[in-house]
């Protein structure tokens, strides 16, 4: 750290506060955590650190519980990286984030626009069956029914399909 003190134009700055801030991140020592993804993302925007940075400074304020800086993040990494390997996990991340803010029909609409987007996508089975529970949550209905019976539809074998039927009867 000295050396970069001296030297913060030096390649490896970048690189350095990376491994820093995951190190941190995988010893939950969030707050120092999120001090040096941000300065990846700040002070070295253009090195090929940044991007995960950014993701994972989100994901700090994630596993903080500081859901409006989280969601905040997560948006601004799917504006800037809209084509970066993390995006699906970065849009149900804001989905999450937003439900736990009780926004749930923005919430809705963010899981929805994943599994249209990425519908052979990880995050897309689970993101559908979140934002039937969006809707649920707002007491609509036809919009709940709608979208539980396009998870079964779309994910057939997917575990949570099996009980769709029942819970669309109970709406």
């Amino acid at each position: 750290e000295e050396y970069l003190g001296t030297n913060p134009d030096s390649p490896l700055a970048a690189d350095y506060y990376w491994t820093k801030g995951q190190n941190a991140f995988a010893e939950e020592k969030y707050e120092a955590a999120a001090r040096y993804f941000e300065q990846v993302t700040l002070d070295y925007a253009d090195s090929e650190s940044a991007p995960g940075a950014l993701f994972y400074l989100a994901e700090t304020y994630y596993r903080m519980e500081e859901n409006h800086v989280a969601q905040a993040v997560y948006r601004n990494f799917i504006t800037t990286h809209p084509d970066h390997e993390l995006i699906g996990l970065s849009r149900f991340r804001l989905g999450t984030v937003l439900y736990k803010m009780e926004s749930y029909m923005e919430a809705a609409t963010e899981y929805e626009l994943l599994a249209d987007l990425e519908p052979e996508g990880q995050y897309s089975p689970l993101a559908l069956f979140n934002a039937g529970l969006c809707h649920q949550e707002l007491e609509d209905w036809p919009s709940a029914i709608g979208v539980l019976i396009r998870f079964q539809a779309e994910y057939p074998d997917h575990e949570r399909a099996a009980g769709i039927a029942y819970q669309v009867a109970t709406l």
